[in-house]
């Protein structure tokens, strides 16, 4: 009787993690939906006018979350230096060979996390808040399901 019971509540379990998230993406989705009859964005000028689409995939898998921290610190280094030589022009020469020796580091080593950071800042400075940006929210909105989706999935451990 216990591995009768335990099977049963096995193979719940099993279909309560299958239809987990199928489940909460039917609620994205109708969410969605919502939202563009709600802001008149169902319109076929709203169709193919992806926001964050074009950026999924391009991201190198070799970029990893702490060289992008890196490089973000190798920019402030650039900028610190600059500073520094703009205040005070007697150690030029040592801050800009600081500047070089950073330049040829970034250029070597953090090519892809470059491109990573590009993406990033622009993205970050998409106009969202704007009244004119009706098209941009539309467009988004069109794309968050798959953007989700994506999102939710990209976070999880892959078993060899």
């Amino acid at each position: 009787m216990d591995s009768l019971f335990n099977l049963v509540i096995m193979c719940g379990l099993i279909i309560a993690s299958l239809t987990g998230t199928m489940g909460r993406s039917l609620h994205i989705e109708n969410e969605v939906k919502t939202l563009l009859k709600h802001y008149k964005l169902t319109g076929p000028e709203w169709v193919g006018k992806a926001v964050f689409s074009p950026y999924l995939g391009k991201a190198d898998n070799t970029c990893t979350c702490e060289k992008l921290v890196l490089l973000s610190m190798l920019n402030v280094y650039m900028d610190i230096f600059s500073d520094m030589m703009n205040k005070s022009k007697e150690k030029k020469a040592v801050l800009e060979e600081l500047k070089k020796s950073v330049a040829l580091l970034k250029a070597n080593k953090y090519t892809k996390e470059q491109a990573v950071w590009q993406q990033l800042k622009e993205i970050e400075s998409l106009e969202v808040r704007k009244k004119s940006t009706c098209t941009i929210q539309g467009g988004a909105l069109n794309n968050f399901r798959s953007v989700y989706e994506v999102a939710s999935t990209a976070g999880q451990v892959k078993k060899v």
